[in-house]
């Protein structure tokens, strides 16, 4: 499972919450947690590199949409 911040103010706070979720209800593990710094560009999609390099290591990704 990947985690995927996209740097919006909080997501950190965001995918931390579900990490602990998902760990302590599902047992999900392990995490690749991934930073992207979009600046002012975070209604892009993911940059595709780092896209196909998650896709090929994990089978399923959350993505951070903090506020």
């Amino acid at each position: 499972m990947a985690f995927i911040d996209d740097s919006r103010p909080n997501a950190d706070v965001v995918l931390a919450a579900y990490q602990a979720l998902l760990k302590t209800k599902y047992g999900i593990h392990p995490v690749v947690l991934h930073k992207v710094d979009l600046g002012l560009r975070i209604n892009e999609p993911l940059p595709k590199d780092v896209f196909e390099k998650l896709a090929n290591e994990v089978d399923a990704g959350v993505v951070a949409l903090g506020s």
